[in-house]
């Protein structure tokens, strides 16, 4: 009952009840996850992402000092315009969240942008159908996979995997499909899906 009422609280109910940009910042960030896991509202969701955006945009030195909370946001924003379908503003935000990962001894911060992009590029190849962003950014992503695969998280490498195989396979790409492949073989049994079952569902 507390989480369904949750968009009624005297913090988050009113733009004005946030005294403080950090404040305000949460209010959209909460919102906007409720209407993207606990009451799916897809266009919602994206209202309070494209908020955070613009206040991001308005006061680029306060995030400055917090990449994580800069990367966040952008995330967001791009996972939501995914979602709707929105490829003419994802592709105007997108360039802007590729970065180079530091080469040693990555961050916990890094590793996850890194995998984020990666979700972003292969979501983006999968509804849009369109291929050709992805395939230039191949050697990139192979190279963040093998830098950093083992502090991937699980769910993140599987469906990763399986979605950067299929892309591969539908572009004709079939040296990158097999490069792939073969890294999904290597996951644990009890994590990769039936490699029967995978390719039957790609075809």
């Amino acid at each position: 009952r507390w989480l369904d009422a949750l968009p009624e609280h005297p913090l988050l109910a009113s733009e004005s009840a946030p005294l403080s940009l950090h404040a305000a910042l949460n209010r959209h960030l909460a919102l906007s996850a409720w209407y993207r896991l606990h009451r799916p509202d897809p266009q919602r969701a994206f209202e309070h992402a494209d908020a955070m955006l613009r206040m991001l945009q308005a006061n680029e030195e306060v995030y400055t000092a917090k990449p994580n909370v800069r990367d966040q946001i952008i995330f967001l924003y791009l996972d939501c315009c995914l979602e709707l379908q929105r490829f003419d503003d994802f592709l105007g935000l997108i360039d802007k969240y590729w970065k180079p990962t530091p080469p040693n001894q990555p961050t916990a911060d890094a590793v996850q942008h890194g995998y984020r992009l990666w979700t972003l590029e292969v979501g983006y190849a999968l509804q849009s159908r369109n291929t050709h962003r992805i395939v230039k950014k191949l050697d990139a992503l192979k190279k963040f996979y093998i830098d950093n695969a083992d502090n991937i998280p699980a769910h993140s490498r599987i469906t990763n995997l399986f979605s950067t195989i299929r892309i591969c396979r539908e572009a004709k790409r079939m040296d990158d499909a097999s490069f792939w492949t073969q890294q999904m073989l290597q996951q644990p049994t009890d994590i990769r899906p039936d490699p029967h079952a995978e390719f039957i569902i790609m075809e």
